[in-house]
């Protein structure tokens, strides 16, 4: 007899172990030291230095005040003279008040004014009193003197220089001024600041208008 067909039996297949679930929390290791397990303390901020800061800071206003000074300065024709404050704001009741100081040049550049009147802008045919017009210089305006003597076409060049500077700036004035009153035969002046120049001389008025014009301590002009 044949044997009998028998079926192959099958294998069943282990199931896969579950993994154990970790319940442990995660712990953060940042601030654990990989070689000791030590906790490691966090970083301090490092503190502000006053002083070396506030050091700092006067540099800066120092240089800022230094470059001010020198835009202020730029372009000031050589001979220009620095003249002494005697300060702003000092008023008179009018042009008949007594001076209780007395002007620290001449023509002035500061000094005691008439509170409340200032001259015209433009050019003038008569002199103005100095309390009024150094007003003017407060606002900061440009005055240009001239000897009452000065020769008829010289006038002209400065009347025709002035017509053209108020074009770019209002605040401008030209007169004569006595002879007795006057260090040169023309002198310019502005806050502080004064010109002496032997003849008309275009230029040199014109840059010192330019650089000094508005910087009165009432900056009522417009600077350039």
């Amino acid at each position: 007899m044949s044997p009998k067909n028998t079926k192959p039996t099958k294998t069943t297949k282990p199931a896969p172990a579950k993994k154990p679930v970790d319940h442990t929390v995660a712990m953060d290791t940042s601030t654990i030291s990989r070689s000791t397990g030590n906790k490691v303390p966090p970083k301090r901020k490092t503190p502000i230095n006053l002083p070396l800061y506030a050091g700092v800071v006067a540099v800066i206003a120092l240089v800022v005040g230094l470059i001010y000074t020198r835009t202020t300065d730029r372009g000031l024709p050589s001979e220009t003279q620095k003249i002494p404050d005697s300060g702003p704001s000092l008023h008179l009741e009018s042009v008949d008040s007594p001076l209780p100081a007395p002007f620290t040049s001449n023509p002035p550049t500061s000094g005691w004014h008439v509170g409340n009147q200032t001259a015209p802008w433009g050019i003038q045919k008569t002199p103005i009193d100095d309390k009024i017009t150094v007003h003017n210089l407060e606002h900061g305006g440009i005055i240009v003197h001239y000897k009452t003597s000065l020769d008829v076409n010289s006038v002209s060049e400065l009347e025709l220089l002035a017509r053209d500077l108020q074009r770019s700036n209002p605040c401008l004035i030209l007169m004569p001024r006595a002879d007795d009153q006057m260090p040169a035969p023309v002198v310019i002046t502005a806050w502080n600041h004064m010109l002496e120049l032997q003849s008309v001389d275009s230029e040199k008025i014109t840059d010192f208008f330019n650089a000094l014009v508005g910087r009165g301590p009432e900056t009522v002009c417009r600077p350039m």
